[in-house]
């Protein structure tokens, strides 16, 4: 089993706040669904997705470290940290064409973490997966962790984009999902085929849990 490696290059990070299996940190609002409602049609919520689960608990989150005040001082963002690295800056111009991006400067959240996988595999990190009302949204990337240990850091923008308060430490910010890098073709076809009426044909003998009993494979994050 590939190992993933997290270090503190700070040695100082309290260990509440290490990175996590993403499992632990499934979206509040996915939480608190039911997996079944009464309203007709189909029963089945999106508790009950497994395409969508499986999205939100793939690879491992990082939280933020330490508490960060967020205030406004001439109509930009002010940023505080109790502790740790902090954050620092990318000029507007270096993004000035998206369509979220104003005349302040990008934050840049320094991450503590050097972060490693084995040889062939890098890392996608993105902001956690099917989740809202995070105040944090980090630009994706994807970083060869295999040979480029150093810590990631992690540019973003605030949602909404006038967001005031603290955001405590552990709030979830990145989702890291480490994946084997491997060399890839297309093809195109037209019609259906055998196997495909097969596979429909499958799904259609049951009435639910196909996907998740018989087609779904095993994966593992720990």
């Amino acid at each position: 089993m590939p190992t993933i490696r997290f270090t503190d290059i700070t040695g100082l990070v309290p260990e509440p706040f290490y990175p996590q299996p993403a499992k632990f940190y499934i979206p509040e609002w996915l939480q608190k669904l039911p997996p079944y409602h009464n309203d007709g049609g189909n029963p089945q919520t999106a508790k009950r997705c497994m395409p969508m689960l499986d999205a939100v608990m793939s690879g491992y989150t990082i939280v933020l470290t330490e508490d960060l005040e967020v205030t406004e001082r001439d109509e930009k963002p002010y940023y505080k940290w109790a502790e740790g690295l902090g954050i620092e800056w990318h000029g507007v111009a270096q993004a000035s064409t998206h369509p979220k991006v104003t005349n302040a400067p990008i934050a840049k959240w320094l991450n503590p973490w050097s972060i490693e996988t084995p040889h062939g595999y890098s890392c996608l990190f993105v902001s956690p997966l099917n989740s809202e009302g995070l105040p944090v949204k980090p630009f994706a990337g994807i970083v060869d962790t295999d040979s480029y240990i150093s810590p990631v850091n992690f540019p973003f923008l605030l949602s909404p984009l006038n967001y005031q308060g603290t955001i405590e430490a552990g709030t979830p910010i990145v989702q890291v999902i480490p994946f084997q890098r491997e060399e890839w073709v297309s093809e195109f076809h037209s019609g259906t085929t055998d196997s495909i009426r097969r596979a429909e044909r499958f799904i259609l003998s049951k009435f639910k849990g196909v996907y998740r009993n018989f087609m779904r494979k095993p994966r593992s994050f720990r």
